[in-house]
Parts: structure tokens; C-alpha cells; sequence
């Protein structure tokens, strides 16, 4: 059993788990459709995690991640990671770290890939009264 503390510092217990089974199913044997497959819902998580599946000749459009490190594992089919030091390979077994920061983006290739991403979690939006110097003039 771990121990988890809790945002006031309180520590709570924590207890690991299988949260289920994602199917592994060839990009193109998805209907065409792309998208997160999977996503981890676990109210106490301290990551983000999903599944995420590109059709062939499908990509992620650029993007960074400022505030976290994202880390990517190649499931199945192929594909290449573009940054701005260059593009890579991709495929099943494939482990990407890509430190907050980078710039990058995701292509499938021509059978489609099916991959997990995780980062540190992201908080939850939210609702905050502006302050006197953020009011419109």
C-alpha cells in the first residue's frame, strides 16, 4: 500500500489496481476513426494517461507542452514524431520522452498507430474572480 498526500498535506492511503484492459486493435481496424480509445479516470491520479489511436496518414497537429514532460509508448503501427531538432521513427515498443517545452507533432503512417501518452495530471479548471488590475478598462 502507498501513501498519498492530499493537497492540504492530510496523508491518505492509495492502493494500486488494475483499472481494466485496452484493446490493442490495429489502427485501421478501427473504423477510420481516430481519437483517445481510453483515458485514466481515477479520481485520486497523479497522471494523465490515454490511448490514443491515429488512422493512416493521420497526424497531431503542433503543439507544446509547457508546463509537463510527456511521455509516449508506441502500441502498434508506425509513424514518426516531429520536433524542432527533427523527426524519429516510430514503432510498437517504442518509448518517446519529450521534455515540457518541446515543440512537436504526431503522423501515423501508412497502417495507422495506436499509442499511450501520460503526463503529470493536470489540474482541473478552475472559476476565480479576477482581480482589481485584470478588470477590463
Amino acid at each position: 500500500m502507498a501513501t498519498e498526500h492530499s493537497d492540504s498535506g492530510a496523508a491518505r492511503s492509495a492502493r494500486s489496481s488494475t483499472l481494466g484492459t485496452v484493446e490493442v486493435v490495429h489502427p485501421d481496424d478501427a473504423g477510420g476513426s481516430g481519437g483517445v480509445a481510453w483515458r485514466l479516470r481515477e479520481s485520486a491520479r497523479q497522471l494523465d494517461a490515454n490511448v490514443v489511436h491515429l488512422p493512416a496518414q493521420e497526424h497531431v497537429d503542433w503543439h507544446t507542452e509547457q508546463q509537463r514532460d510527456v511521455l509516449v509508448v508506441v502500441l502498434s503501427g508506425t509513424g514518426t514524431v516531429h520536433t524542432d531538432e527533427g523527426h524519429g521513427a516510430l514503432a510498437a515498443g517504442t518509448v518517446v520522452w519529450l521534455p515540457r517545452n518541446t515543440r512537436r507533432s504526431l503522423a501515423a503512417g501508412p497502417d495507422g498507430m495506436s499509442y499511450v501518452t501520460t503526463h503529470q495530471r493536470r489540474p482541473g479548471l478552475q472559476i476565480q474572480r479576477r482581480t482589481p488590475a485584470e478588470e477590463p478598462e
